[in-house]
């Protein structure tokens, strides 16, 4: 990829990952890690922070927490009742 840096230099940045995809939610979140979630959520809306205000980017963050619990829910987990509170056990 190239780009360019805040101070002007061009650069090259070169990505060499070989990573595994899976079309099972379940394989998803059962590979999850608490520490690289919560790292990449914070680079996210602390750079969404630079654009918007602090009640934007809190509302912005629930949203997607509850999204994500939300599909975990109704696609992944099984056996439990409406009120029941529904977690991955990897992300407890």
């Amino acid at each position: 990829m190239l780009y360019t840096s805040q101070k002007g230099n061009i650069k090259l940045r070169v990505f060499n990952q070989l990573l595994q995809v899976s079309d099972q939610a379940y394989n998803i979140f059962s590979s999850s890690d608490i520490d690289a979630t919560i790292n990449l959520m914070t680079k996210i809306n602390l750079s969404n922070l630079m654009k918007n205000s602090i009640n934007a980017t809190r509302t912005k963050l629930i949203s997607n927490l509850v999204a994500i619990l939300n599909f975990y829910r109704n696609k992944v987990s099984t056996n439990h009742s409406v009120s029941q509170f529904v977690i991955p056990e990897t992300l407890k």
